[in-house]
């Protein structure tokens, strides 16, 4: 059964929910409730009660917004509006000065009292992204616009990033080169590919390899590898390079020099000082463990899933000879901080006051001292701002049951039959739809308080 509503794709499947906030698709695993009915004049909500009170507003008491408010990235000040056919785009960033709107077809820029800067001329338009200039795109053609309305590097290339570091990649006649805000090339128009500078470097391609070079078009890793990706440890701040060649994964740092040697088949990144990889042996059975910076051995290759670090521990699994894997936490210098024995985690990183777990077919909360701190529920779903939610497996009339908990275990929003689903993207991240019968849709904050009615966030059911 598929669920859809304008930009919105909701398939449903037994209570997993996984939520997608890209070109406006919404993808969640759930069980659905019709919320299309009109909204009546008083809204009795169990969602804003505790098991001992039973509250009732009325619509006038609670602000109401519209779906495009819910999740586009950008509002207007308080007071002001568009001009009549201009609407904002949903791909506007509320974090810029000027507002990406469109109209008939094509695209401009506004502030954010609704006042048009950029004419509304072109067929596509990009956020600014923090920088002076933004790319836009007519007949064709890519070029850049600044926040005073002025076309400032015509549109000439086939294609344009963003910039990033002071950089814009772009393209003519099949080649990739960069060009600076004054529309200088200041690297030539010599490459098959290439991606955005990253603190100074970028991936290039040349003669079908891969290669990374500096601002000043020198070579920092030789053209010789499958793959590169640039990434950093937050810990420091220094740039490293994964390196692939013939299916084997390395690291060098930012001088180019390898750190980790080219002998493992899967690695992530550093995280507080330790990269997680994962080594085969010759029976194919492979093996995750941690390297420290120094191309050191920091923890063993004796876990059989591992995860990155973050506040000081890091997810990792160890089988349990029954083909099942165990689930627990370890530190930095190896030590088990949270026993192995749970058949799942929600989520790989504990860096909320707890984290749900399952064991023996019950799902709950746990604090940091393995402590269960919640009842029991059919399964949890990953914290979404400083809430969870927790499905019961009961079900009314093919209707979900659940509730909301906080980071102490405690239901801020009781079971009941309905549906939800969290919202991470937009104006609301750390905020929840909540659809009950014969009630329009509810948003909840991140205290579980109602804030809002969405009456026209309608789904519909679909073959």
């Amino acid at each position: 059964m598929t669920i859809i509503y304008q930009h919105f794709i909701v398939k449903s499947h037994m209570f997993k929910i996984k939520q997608i906030f890209m070109a406006m698709l919404i993808t969640l695993s759930a069980s659905y409730v019709d919320a299309s009915a009109p909204a009546p004049d008083t809204v009795t909500n169990s969602a804003i009660s505790n098991r001992a009170t039973f509250n009732s507003v009325t619509l006038d008491t609670i602000p109401v917004i519209t779906m495009h408010d819910l999740i586009s990235g950008c509002q207007l000040d308080k007071g002001y509006s568009l001009p009549d056919g201009v609407t904002l785009d949903y791909s506007c960033n509320n974090n810029e000065a000027l507002l990406t709107v469109t109209k008939a077809g094509k695209y401009g820029f506004v502030n954010h009292q609704g006042e048009i800067v950029v004419p509304i001329i072109y067929d596509q338009a990009y956020s600014f992204y923090q920088n002076d200039l933004a790319r836009v795109q007519l007949a064709g053609k890519y070029g850049f616009v600044n926040k005073q309305g002025k076309l400032v590097i015509p549109t000439i290339y086939d294609y344009a990033d963003s910039f990033s570091d002071g950089f814009a990649r772009v393209t003519q006649q099949g080649k990739v080169g960069y060009i600076d805000q004054q529309n200088k090339v200041v690297i030539p128009f010599d490459y098959e590919a290439g991606w955005h500078f990253n603190k100074g470097f970028v991936t290039v391609k040349k003669e079908d390899k891969y290669g990374v070079i500096n601002q000043q078009n020198k070579v920092i890793t030789p053209f010789e590898y499958d793959s590169i990706s640039i990434f950093s440890d937050q810990q420091d701040g220094q740039v490293y390079f994964e390196l692939i060649k013939q299916d084997k994964h390395g690291v060098a740092n930012q001088r180019g020099q390898i750190i980790i040697p080219l002998q493992f088949d899967k690695l992530w990144f550093f995280s507080e000082g330790l990269i997680n990889v994962k080594q085969y042996d010759s029976n194919r059975e492979g093996k995750w463990g941690y390297y420290n910076k120094q191309g050191k051995v920091e923890i063993d290759f004796i876990y059989d899933s591992a995860s990155g670090f973050a506040d000081g521990w890091a997810k990792v699994g160890i089988d349990d000879d029954s083909g099942h894997i165990k689930y627990g936490f370890i530190n930095r210098q190896g030590e088990v901080v949270l026993p192995i024995e749970y058949d799942s985690i929600y989520g790989d990183y504990f860096t909320h006051q707890a984290i749900g777990v399952q064991k023996d077919d019950k799902s709950y909360l746990i604090n940091r001292q393995g402590q269960k701190i919640s009842a029991d529920y059919y399964e949890l779903g990953e914290f979404n701002g400083n809430l969870v939610i927790a499905y019961h497996p009961n079900f009314v009339e093919g209707k979900q049951r659940f509730a909301l908990l906080n980071e102490q275990g405690k239901e801020v929003i009781p079971l009941q039959d309905g549906y939800i689903m969290p919202i991470d993207g937009g104006n609301y991240v750390g905020h929840f739809l909540i659809f009950l019968e014969d009630k329009p849709p509810q948003m909840v904050d991140n205290q579980g308080k109602l804030v809002a009615i969405v009456p026209d966030f309608k789904l519909t059911m679909s073959p």
